[in-house]
């Protein structure tokens, strides 16, 4: 008998917040899916102007997420936590969340109140104030 495997998505997330402004340890991405009912971790990459993760998980599935550093610093949002959910998602100044594909990758950025498909491109960014 087959089972039938549930489509995945990977989606690269970049970060350019104030741990890798302010830190020259390794940053890791600590992120769940579905409200943090799974959780995970992954090491960042350093590019020239930013770290760098892929992660992949079940399609239409929300993602949580933080950050932190080896020397015990956090960026959770001042408390609220990171998160994007495919088609409603949240932009933030200091995050960019990329659908990864064989061909191109193409950007996927909205905020709270504009639906837009996976493949579609918005730029509104959250202040840091709120």
């Amino acid at each position: 008998m087959r089972t039938k495997k549930n489509a995945e998505t990977t989606y690269e997330l970049r970060y350019t917040g104030w741990l890798a402004e302010n830190c020259n340890a390794p940053i890791y991405l600590h992120y769940g899916t579905q409200n943090w009912t799974e959780v995970s971790e992954e090491k960042m990459r350093k590019l020239k102007n930013c770290y760098k993760a892929e992660v992949t998980v079940p399609s239409t599935t929300s993602i949580s997420f933080c950050f932190r550093d080896t020397e015990g610093n956090w960026d959770n949002n001042a408390g609220n936590d990171y998160w994007y959910t495919p088609s409603i998602g949240e932009t933030y100044s200091c995050v960019e969340i990329n659908e990864a594909s064989a061909s191109a990758p193409k950007a996927v950025k909205s905020t709270k109140s504009a639906k837009a498909p996976a493949t579609k491109k918005t730029t509104t960014r959250k202040s840091k104030s709120e």
